[in-house]
């Protein structure tokens, strides 16, 4: 009997991520053997044949990455976690580096299952987000800008964000001018904050963004 197998969306890059030096061995669809079912994500189209070595062919050679998150597109269209997980793909194949982040989609090809996977440990090192929040240190929101709608989302400052009010100009005031009700805050340089860039640039002065976010 055979089983029909779901094929990825032809536009949703696949996701390299960090992945944990485990030796859990797994036999791909394409007769290579990789160290555990983690690894294997990194080829595009491969997926677990069966557990423990393949019987034939080459075993591809182990690959041991740190889980820092610094996204580089590679020419094949996906995403690894960091530099080394790209090299560690060049073992395998020809990929180069085409540009550093994420590569480019439309986001609305990507459902919440093909959302990166993010490993962070429990250290606190807080860090402020341009959106005003807290997280608890880099690694969580290098996760949190990878989820994120907004591609706004960026560092504020190292330390808690402070926890005052803020208060946000939601009119663009100025006759013939409209926008809309997207919030998307930006810290001009007037030090006002706007619901959003169009406001800002109705307000009647020449400002300029000082960085996204609440001021």
């Amino acid at each position: 009997m055979e089983y029909c197998k779901t094929r990825p969306k032809r536009n949703a890059p696949p996701i390299c991520p960090p992945c944990y030096p485990g030796q859990d061995p797994v036999c791909g669809t394409d007769g290579n053997t990789y160290m555990n079912s983690c690894t294997i994500q990194c080829t595009y189209g491969v997926e677990v044949a069966y557990r423990g070595k393949c019987k034939s062919k080459r075993e591809v050679p182990a690959c041991i990455c740190t889980l820092e998150y610094r996204p580089i597109c590679g020419t094949d269209g996906n995403t690894y976690g960091n530099k080394c997980a790209l090299r560690c793909a060049q073992k395998r194949s020809a990929v180069e580096m085409k540009h550093e982040g994420t590569c480019r989609t439309k986001r609305e090809d990507i459902n919440v299952a093909d959302a990166p996977i993010c490993l962070c440990t429990d250290e606190l090192n807080p860090m402020c987000g341009t959106n005003g929040l807290t997280y608890s240190n880099p690694c969580m929101l290098n996760c949190a800008k990878k989820q994120s709608i907004s591609k706004s989302l960026d560092l504020l400052h190292e330390g808690e964000c402070e926890t005052k009010p803020v208060e946000v100009v939601e009119d663009a005031g100025g006759d013939g001018c409209t926008c809309g009700k997207e919030r998307d805050p930006v810290c001009a340089s007037n030090g006002v904050t706007y619901a959003n860039e169009c406001i800002m640039n109705c307000a009647g002065e020449e400002l300029s963004i000082v960085h996204n976010g609440p001021c």
